[in-house]
């Protein structure tokens, strides 16, 4: 049983949403001008920030697990958080660019 002490794994689970977040930031930069209506969508530069993104979070989950093997799955959950959270922004700014 996987016990869950807020006190010990809440920093870890900030952390992974600031990893969440920054991992997003590729892809963020590549929809941005898309979004202002100043370039059409270029799909090298989309795969290319999908990449960066994946990249980020898989670094961050490898760099915990090597370090602090015990709090990996809080860091995972505050990383997928981070991630859902850049998403449901971008979604938001689009339904209002509409």
């Amino acid at each position: 049983m996987l016990a869950f002490e807020l006190s010990a794994h809440g920093p870890f689970v900030l952390a992974g949403v600031v990893v969440g977040v920054f991992a997003f930031l590729p892809m963020w930069l590549a929809l941005e001008p898309v979004l202002r209506r100043g370039r059409e969508a270029n799909m090298t530069k989309g795969m290319l920030s999908v990449g960066a993104s994946f990249v980020a979070l898989l670094l961050g989950i490898v760099v915990v697990h090597l370090l602090f093997h015990g709090v990996l799955v809080a860091f995972v959950a505050g990383e997928i958080g981070g991630f859902l959270a850049g998403s449901v922004v971008v979604a938001c700014l689009v339904i209002a660019a509409e």
